[in-house]
């Protein structure tokens, strides 16, 4: 499939990376997600924010089902930017549906465009996962996603119990830049100058906090990425 059938061909994965990432992405997040839905004593709802080729997810729907301890249903929502996108999600995702675990068709969703949202709007999802997208984006997208996660309409985040999970490379206060991730964000404004590394505290934080998100944990992950859970105030163990 050439490049020219995606939205935004620059979120492709070289190869062999998100292979390589799913792993210790589903590791680390099977046991927090298996924890998290198991307190909430009813079907879980999931939803995915750019699921790129489906790989991370599928690994992680893979890992819920090993654990196989949940007595509730989970339904999944990946997204993607276009319908090419949605395609290869459902290629890869389809055939891993069991009895406890539902992954609906990719949805469609241009971040910022309202009508994609409302569709998806509604009770809330308990859970919403970002991998390797906050960077890639505009900041101006990124300032609109957070907007969605917040009481307003339409907002895709259960507003008493949501939680989200940021994943990917990011700067941080008082912390060196790694020489991987300083050529990394030099390829990104190379790309377009409004992509680049966003910091964890002085980007993202406020945006989560202008949504009642705060800041529960912060998981340092292999080849220099972070995985940052952010929980509604009332849900926050910190």
């Amino acid at each position: 499939m050439t490049d020219s059938a995606y939205k935004f061909p620059e979120r492709r994965s070289q190869s062999g990376s998100a292979e390589r990432n799913s792993k210790p992405i589903a590791d680390t997040l099977c046991p927090l997600l298996s924890k998290w839905f198991s307190t909430i004593q009813r079907d879980a709802r999931l939803l995915e924010i750019g699921s790129g080729e489906g790989e991370q997810l599928a690994a992680i729907v893979k890992g819920l089902q090993q654990k196989n301890d949940h007595s509730h249903k989970i339904t999944i929502q990946p997204t993607e930017a276009d319908p090419q996108g949605c395609e290869d999600v459902d290629k890869r995702c389809n055939d891993l549906n069991s009895e406890h675990i539902c992954i609906n068709a990719c949805h469609c969703l241009d971040i910022d465009r309202e009508e994609d949202w409302k569709l998806l709007a509604g009770d809330g999802f308990d859970v919403v996962m970002l991998f390797n997208i906050v960077h890639i984006i505009p900041f101006l997208t990124v300032q609109n996603l957070f907007k969605h996660f917040g009481n307003q309409s339409p907002s895709v985040l259960n507003p008493t119990q949501g939680r989200i999970i940021l994943y990917g490379a990011f700067d941080e206060e008082g912390k060196t830049r790694s020489e991987g991730n300083e050529k990394f964000d030099v390829y990104l404004k190379q790309k377009d100058n409004r992509f680049g590394l966003r910091n964890i505290q002085t980007d993202l934080e406020p945006l989560a906090k202008q949504s009642s998100l705060f800041l529960e944990e912060k998981i340092e992950m292999p080849s220099g990425n972070v995985s940052v859970d952010d929980a509604k105030e009332n849900e926050c163990e910190c």
